[in-house]
């Protein structure tokens, strides 16, 4: 699997592809635990790459991700 994108929030992975998907990873060997696909509300969102987990004080939390080659937000 190729990895584009990679951010952790203490507990496990979270690793793009340049697919729609983005993967949960088990941090000790790298297997996959469970998957999102992102999307805006019109479209599936691919090439994301440069991920970071966030997370606020009011115990909200975000991933975000830049897109390849893109202006999108």
């Amino acid at each position: 699997m190729e990895g584009w994108g990679l951010t952790s929030d203490g507990k496990n992975l979270f690793m793009s592809n340049g697919s729609d998907y983005i993967y949960t990873l088990n941090p000790n060997d790298f297997s996959k635990v469970d998957y999102i696909r992102a999307a805006t509300n019109t479209a599936m969102v691919d090439q994301i790459n440069e991920m970071e987990w966030v997370k606020r004080e009011n115990l909200c939390k975000f991933l975000y991700g830049g897109c390849h080659w893109t202006n999108r937000p």
